[in-house]
């Protein structure tokens, strides 16, 4: 997969080889205010994403433990600018992120590209049987 990592941004990079999500980059120093989101930031980087495939920018997971949840894009196979992210603090302590700190992280998975069929009836063995139907 290829990606275009512009002058501030930072080359995406895996702990370990078989982790999930590419690590992201903050271009700058930023904070997250208690119970609020930080400003819209471009991280410097772009991807080229296969045919078939999506990236999702998502939160990691040492960032979950502190509240952080992140409102990053979809990155369609199409898309192919730079990728921004927008974090949501739920804590009631703001967090602070210096140049070079690990933000978030792009995870690509495969996508279905079939077109939606309107039907006016739906088969599956648990109907219309919601959450937590499934017992304990």
């Amino acid at each position: 997969m290829k990606v275009r990592v512009r002058e501030f941004g930072t080359m995406p990079t895996k702990v370990h080889e078989t982790d999930a999500g590419w690590d992201l980059y903050a271009p700058e120093g930023f904070t997250v205010p208690a119970q609020g989101f930080s400003s819209r930031i471009n991280l410097g980087v772009g991807f080229e994403i296969p045919v078939g495939y999506a990236g999702f920018v998502i939160e990691r997971s040492s960032q979950g433990k502190k509240g952080l949840v992140s409102v990053g894009p979809v990155v369609d196979h199409g898309y192919t600018g730079d990728v921004h992210l927008t974090l949501c603090n739920n804590s009631n302590e703001e967090v602070v992120y210096e140049k070079g700190d690990r933000v978030a992280q792009l995870v690509v998975s495969c996508i279905s590209t079939e077109a939606l069929e309107q039907a006016d009836e739906l088969e599956g063995e648990r109907g219309n049987n919601g959450h937590g139907s499934s017992g304990r």
